[in-house]
């Protein structure tokens, strides 16, 4: 047996068991000893490491293809529609539950952040909406005092028009006492 192609005698799922099971443990002389007391084989730490290289390339490669196939079913289920943030971070939640269960932590913990971000993105719209509105109302109630104080002066007005009158045509008085004149008239406020 070739000792740089010792694992082309098992099988597929054989070599991922080795492969995950030999990666677990604390250095390649641990890993090759496993490999020697569970399957006969015996390696050097050249072969070992030409071994997990491989199957990282591998791993690497099918992770390549469910996420393209991930983002294929995505891009099919979301064509024309229109996805709320809230939505879409149910939908990455799911996807970082997945790749958590399949053990890939930094893939799940990648949606898991983006789920969030999403969550907090749709949480400042509420909030934004909601100061909207408070500031609508505020500029509705402060429309509404000004027309009723406007609406109140006008009928003070019309009330002590002829008193209004009297003051206006005061030569005597200053522009600025007729004018403090009016507002106690009106309003009952000597300034």
């Amino acid at each position: 047996m070739n000792r740089n192609n010792w694992a082309a005698q098992f099988d597929e799922e054989t070599r991922w068991e080795i492969y995950r099971e030999t990666t677990k443990l604390p250095d390649w002389l641990a890993a090759v000893r496993w490999l020697e007391e569970k399957h006969g084989v015996c390696i050097g730490k050249s072969a070992y490491y030409s071994f997990c290289a491989a199957m990282r390339q591998e791993e690497a490669e099918e992770r390549i293809a469910r996420l393209r196939a991930r983002r294929t079913e995505a891009e099919g289920i979301t064509k024309g529609a229109k996805i709320s943030n809230a939505d879409m971070a149910e939908a990455l939640k799911c996807l970082a539950i997945d790749c958590a269960l399949e053990g890939d932590s930094a893939q799940s913990m990648r949606y898991a952040t983006a789920a969030t971000a999403l969550m907090d993105r749709e949480q400042k719209g509420k909030e934004l909406e909601l100061k909207e509105a408070r500031q609508k109302t505020a500029e509705e109630s402060l429309k509404l005092a000004r027309e009723k104080f406007e609406f109140d002066a006008a009928k003070a007005a019309m009330a002590k028009a002829a008193e209004i009158k009297t003051i206006s045509a005061d030569a005597e008085l200053a522009e600025d006492e007729k004018i403090a004149r009016v507002r106690e008239a009106l309003f009952g406020v000597r300034s």
